[in-house]
């Protein structure tokens, strides 16, 4: 076993024991699978938006291009269709 391999299953632990002690459950509505498949995507997402565009979020563009990344809004995907907020 590597040593980016042992240091991933120890993550891995670590979350797993601590979801556990709070009360978390590891699957189902809000469970620890959910939240952590919810902000790797958002991140991976994020990170290809960076770049395309070309700067960090809150950054002007450059070469005179007056856009810039002014934050966000919450989505949720759901099969079929984008939905913003709480619907």
């Amino acid at each position: 076993m590597s040593a980016t391999s042992a240091a991933d299953d120890g993550l891995v632990a670590e979350l797993v024991a601590r979801a556990q002690a709070g009360g978390v459950e590891l699957t189902g509505e809000g469970g620890l699978l959910q939240q952590l498949t919810r902000r790797v995507l958002e991140s991976a997402l994020e990170g290809e938006l960076t770049d395309h565009l070309g700067h960090e979020p809150g950054e002007r563009a450059e070469g005179g291009r007056e856009d810039y990344r002014n934050g966000h809004r919450p989505k949720r995907l759901r099969p079929g269709k984008w939905c913003t907020g709480s619907t």
